[in-house]
């Protein structure tokens, strides 16, 4: 709220959302069939392991529904410029990530890693790290595939140097989630809300950085005193 304070009164909008569900009435029938068709989702979505089908299929059928349903028409679709420039740069992340992996990078990276701080205190292994992994994040479109990627060789190159599996873990885990902060294509669910243009791109970044101070300005203060007082320092 200091970097970017609220520029709506919440006691207004809150109004303003009362007046206009008073005013909508009761569901349509395009509205019903919406919903069904979004509960059916989320029921083959969850049980993606049990009813074996892909999770694109499901999204695939379910845009088919609202076509055949007479719910949206084409032109819906094709007219929303912000999603498909989402999906756009989204898929060239998420190749990105996969070639990482394909290619043997990723594993590349953590024995290069590995081989330069070799000799190095574990601690200094772990910051360094640590730090790495966290701002690696800028080359992925989402946390799954900054994890699928890179985790491992981090893991590897943490155990060749020493470093505290406990800690390393636990930092690790929660930088995997925390660092999707960094820009606004790092997280996939981010993608939709940085597609608006409420915020612009360079206030995106300005923002990342800013948290990524503020997280490690906590790891440190917090959370060295803390992993000290249980025994993984």
């Amino acid at each position: 709220n200091h970097i970017y304070k609220p520029k709506f009164d919440t006691t207004l909008i809150r109004q303003e959302i009362v007046l206009q569900k008073s005013s909508l009435g009761p569901l349509s029938i395009k509205e019903w069939k919406l919903i069904l068709i979004l509960a059916l989702c989320l029921v083959l979505w969850a049980g993606s392991s049990i009813f074996k089908i892909g999770s694109t299929i499901v999204a695939f059928s379910a845009i088919l529904s609202l076509l055949l349903l007479d719910i949206l028409v084409w032109n819906d679709i094709a007219s929303n410029s912000a999603a498909w420039d989402t999906f756009y740069w989204l898929s060239i992340f998420f190749a990105f990530a996969n070639q990482l992996s394909e290619l043997g990078i990723s594993a590349f990276i953590g024995k290069t890693l590995s081989f330069i701080l070799e000799g190095t205190s574990p601690i200094v292994a772990l910051v360094a790290l640590s730090t790495v992994y966290y701002f690696s994040t800028y080359m992925f479109s989402s946390t799954t595939s900054h994890i699928v990627a890179l985790v491992g060789p981090f893991m590897s190159a943490a155990k060749e140097l020493n470093c505290n599996p406990f800690l390393f873990t636990a930092v690790i885990s929660s930088f995997s989630t925390i660092s999707a902060c960094l820009a606004p294509y790092c997280c996939g669910c981010l993608a939709i809300y940085a597609s608006l243009p409420y915020v612009k791109q360079n206030e995106w970044f300005y923002a990342g950085i800013l948290s990524a101070g503020a997280h490690f300005l906590i790891f440190t203060v917090v959370g060295i005193p803390w992993y000290w007082a249980i025994g993984w320092l």
